[in-house]
Formats: structure tokens, C-alpha cells, sequence
């Protein structure tokens, strides 16, 4: 039996700096290259076990795993997590046969288990769907003629395909726009375009993830997320979010996370900012954990109490945070053009994965998009919705004030495109989601989206793309049905209605 190698005067020379800007995983994965190219470990000796190290060490098991998993893509090591690592050399002999694992992972029990009822989106719109954009307000003529002149100056070449990672004047103008909007720190070349935002997040799950890890997920959170998350076989872990947003995870917590999913502008559902306290201190445990922090600004743009906050990923000087936006709720549904920005050291691997992926939004589409960022029209469309929506959230307060104020309150909504409605003390959610149901409303139940960090119940309500008249309607019908549910019984009876 291969005994692994004494780790004694092996490590001694390596030396973990708490204080230096450069994540420990990083610092332990160059210490380790040194090492090995030294022929401290000699070719196809094993090394200490990950638990072994991250004692020695008095590091995380996720930031030797991620150090040993580098250097074993890189070919310098040969083995995996579980099984251990070996150096490796020219002429290696190949690892002995294996016996195969018992499957833990069972991919079909897994979409059982997922509820495409709450993945599809294609559904009639009816008051209060959430997170969905005013499409009836979309610039379309201005679109088409954009759409136009793109296809007479270069109709042959956007029948063709394009690069992988999209449209490069596209990439060019998100880019530039997202430094001066978002303040996220990038290059066109970081940027890659996607066919939605699923895809999107698919692409970062299949390029940085693998089946067993950890992820990080706010709860309440997106149930979309957590079913791509789930579909690729990872284990979501729940973290609470208060008023002050997520709250970040221990450095030293006994499991360790692959991944942070985080809404840090505008969390949905319910609403909150990441303060700047908890934005520190996510970057913080990232940095000591080698742990990736994928940043969705979906709702980013749109802010009704002065400028938006800066992007989480403006703040990172260490390159663990990914940042994902879309198309689809800043301009309309059915274009869904996705983006992401990427960590330089990672483009190679991205680019990989992205080439297997395939499915590119429409070049024409693209073009069209990336004109109408670089002309400023982008810019324009969403100062006028930033105002549409303000008065359409005003209605909506107002209505629940003087319809709906013995069954709930609403929140104060500062951004995004829905808000959360409180309900009462003793105000059964069942009962109000049959009253919404019955009105022919779409209001989910804050509960939908998960219980974990919940301390009162609530209602979601979406009013961006309904009218100050549909809103006040809807929430009117929702209050007689209310109303007509708490009545005393004996009074229906009086009334013939029982």
C-alpha cells in the first residue's frame, strides 16, 4: 500500500500570509508549484491528505482543495479529491484501477423533484406577476430602425456565425457601459454573451463547479437558481438574509462553500440592499476561502431612491466575484440576451465551456443591442422606466394603504421591480393567496420562494409592467375578496349567501 509522503520538513517551506491581498488558496497552490518543481515531492509520491494539509496549514479543506485541483488541471498532479493526489512525471506509470463509487448523484430523482411550474415563464401576465418589465413601453420603432440599418451595413456577415463569446462590438458596449453605470472593473474581452441569464449561470456552474459542492444560496432566494444549481448536482446550502441583506458565512464553517449566489442590489424577493458592512464581509470570507461569489445585478439598474449602489464586483481586488446581468428586465422578455463578466485567469476555461455549451443569441440581435447601448438609448429607456415605475409603486402603496391596511403593509420599495407586501398578525397566507387566486391574481406567497429566514409572512407583489389603473383595480378586487373571507359567517346567512 503507497504510503503518502512525511509532511513534516515537507511543508515547512510553505508560508500562508493572512494579511497579503492574494487569496490563500492562490498563495498555497504557488507555494505548492515551487515545490514540486524542487522535487520536494518527488514524481509519483503521493501528498499529504487534504485534511492532513489544512491542518498543518491552519487553512480551510476548501482552499487545499482548490490549490491541489488547480495544479492537478494543470498537469502537475495526478488524482482527485477524494481518491488523493500524487505528483506526477514524465513517465508515470497510469494510477491503478479504481473501483467504482457508489452513484450519489441521481439526476432523474433530481428533475422529479424540481417544479417546471415555477421555472416557465411563458404564462399569461396577470397582475402581480413579479420581475417582469413594461414591454408595452419599449422603444419598438426605434428598435426596428436600429434593426435596419445594422442589416444594410452588414446583413451577409450577421448571417454567419459569430465568436462563441459573443458579438464583439456588443461586448465592446456592455463593457464600457458597466464600467460607467455598474462600476464593475472589466475588458470587453472579460465579457461573454449568453443566451439568457439560465444559460448564464449554467455556463459558470459547468466551468467552476463540480457535482458535491457546496453552494451558498440566499433563502428566500430564486427558485431558478437553485434548480440549475440542483439540476448539476450541487448541494445548496441556505444563508439568512436580514435588512441588511445576506449574512456572510464563517471563514472557519465546517462546510466548506464552492460558491456564493448573491442579489446584493436588490435581493429578491425581498427587496433588501446588501449593506456595505455585508459586502466587505462576503469579500472577505471569499478571500480567505478561495470561495467563488457569483453576483446577479438582474435588478441593478432600476433605483427609485437616487443613484443604484456600485456592483459588488467593483469592490473585489481579488477576482472572486463573477458578475451576471440580462436584457430581459431592463428591456424586454423574449430578447434575453445574457451576460457575465469572467476573471481574466479564467477566459481559457470559460471559453472551453462556453464553445460546448453553444446556442448564441442572434447576431442580428446583437448587433441591434449593441448599437442601441453605444447611441445611449439604453441609457435613456431606463431613465424613463426609473420614473414610470416609481409612479406605478406609488400606486400600488397607495392602494394597499387605503384597500388592504387590516391584512398588510407594504414595504418601501427602493429598486427593482417588485416589493414585498407584510401581512398582519393573524392573516392566514393561504387565505390570501385563494382571495388572489380568486380575483384572477398572480401573487405569490413570499413563503414560495423559502421559510428559512422568514419572520413574518408577506406576499409578493410585481407592478412594473401594469398600469396605475390596473394596479389599483386588482388591489381593490383582492380586498373585497379579502374582506368577504374574514366576514362572521351568521352574516352570510342573514344575507342568503351561506
Amino acid at each position: 500500500m503507497e504510503s503518502a509522503a512525511p509532511s513534516g520538513t515537507r511543508l515547512s517551506s510553505i508560508s500562508i500570509d493572512r494579511d497579503s491581498s492574494i487569496p490563500l488558496y492562490q498563495q498555497l497552490e504557488n507555494a505548492l508549484r515551487n515545490a514540486l518543481a524542487a522535487g520536494v515531492f518527488p514524481a509519483g509520491e503521493r501528498l499529504p491528505a487534504i485534511q492532513e494539509l489544512a491542518v498543518q496549514l491552519q487553512v480551510s479543506r476548501n482552499t487545499v482543495r482548490r490549490a491541489l485541483q488547480q495544479l492537478a488541471a494543470d498537469g502537475l498532479l495526478e488524482g482527485t479529491a477524494a481518491s488523493g493526489f500524487r505528483a506526477r512525471g514524465r513517465n508515470m506509470e497510469p494510477p491503478p484501477a479504481r473501483v467504482k463509487a457508489p452513484r450519489s448523484f441521481d439526476r432523474t430523482l433530481t428533475l422529479q423533484r424540481i417544479d417546471i411550474e415555477r421555472l416557465r415563464v411563458n404564462s399569461p401576465l396577470r397582475p402581480f406577476r413579479p420581475d417582469f418589465p413594461a414591454t408595452s413601453e419599449f422603444p419598438l420603432e426605434l428598435w426596428e430602425a436600429l434593426r435596419a440599418q445594422v442589416l444594410k451595413e452588414r446583413s451577409a456577415k450577421l448571417l454567419q456565425h459569430c465568436d462563441a463569446l459573443g458579438y464583439l462590438p456588443l461586448r465592446e458596449a456592455i463593457a464600457n457601459r458597466l464600467r460607467g453605470a455598474r462600476g464593475v472593473t472589466c475588458t470587453a474581452e472579460q465579457v461573454i454573451v449568453c443566451a439568457g441569464a439560465q444559460q448564464s449561470l449554467h455556463l459558470v456552474i459547468q466551468t467552476l463547479l463540480s457535482p458535491g459542492d457546496a453552494v451558498g444560496m440566499e433563502e428566500p432566494g430564486s427558485y431558478g437558481a437553485k434548480a440549475a444549481f440542483l439540476h448539476a448536482g450541487m448541494r445548496v446550502s441556505p444563508m439568512l438574509v436580514d435588512e441588511e441583506g445576506l449574512i456572510a458565512p464563517e471563514v472557519r464553517r465546517p462546510n466548506p462553500l464552492a460558491m456564493v449566489y448573491v442579489t446584493p442590489a436588490h435581493q429578491f424577493p425581498l427587496g433588501v440592499k446588501l449593506s456595505l458592512a455585508r459586502r466587505a464581509a462576503l469579500l472577505e470570507f471569499a478571500r480567505h476561502t478561495g470561495t467563488w461569489i457569483l453576483e446577479d445585478d438582474s435588478g441593478g439598474d432600476f433605483s427609485y431612491s437616487g443613484q443604484p449602489p456600485a456592483s459588488l464586483q467593483s469592490l473585489d481586488e481579488n477576482s472572486r466575484v463573477i458578475y451576471l446581468g440580462t436584457t430581459g428586465r431592463t428591456l424586454f422578455p423574449s430578447l434575453e440576451i445574457g451576460y457575465l463578466v469572467a476573471p481574466l485567469s479564467f477566459l481559457d476555461s470559460f471559453s472551453k465551456t462556453k464553445e460546448l455549451l453553444g446556442a448564441q443569441p442572434c447576431a442580428i440581435d446583437q448587433a441591434t443591442l449593441a448599437r442601441f447601448v453605444r447611441e445611449g438609448h439604453l441609457n435613456e429607456h431606463l431613465q424613463r422606466m426609473n420614473g414610470l415605475y416609481y409612479q406605478r409603486l406609488q400606486a400600488l402603496a397607495e392602494s394597499v394603504d387605503s384597500e388592504l391596511d387590516e391584512f398588510m403593509e407594504l414595504e418601501p420599495a427602493e429598486a427593482g421591480l417588485h416589493a414585498v407586501g407584510w401581512l398582519r398578525r393573524g392573516v392566514e397566507e393561504q387565505v390570501v393567496a385563494n382571495c388572489a387566486a380568486a380575483a384572477g391574481l398572480d401573487l405569490p406567497l413570499l413563503s414560495s420562494f423559502g421559510r428559512t429566514a422568514l419572520m413574518r409572512t408577506g406576499v409578493v407583489f410585481g407592478f412594473a409592467p401594469f398600469s396605475e389603473k390596473q394596479i389599483r383595480l386588482a388591489v381593490q378586487k383582492l380586498g373585497r375578496r379579502l374582506r368577504a373571507s374574514t366576514r362572521p359567517r351568521f352574516l352570510d346567512r342573514l344575507m342568503g349567501r351561506a
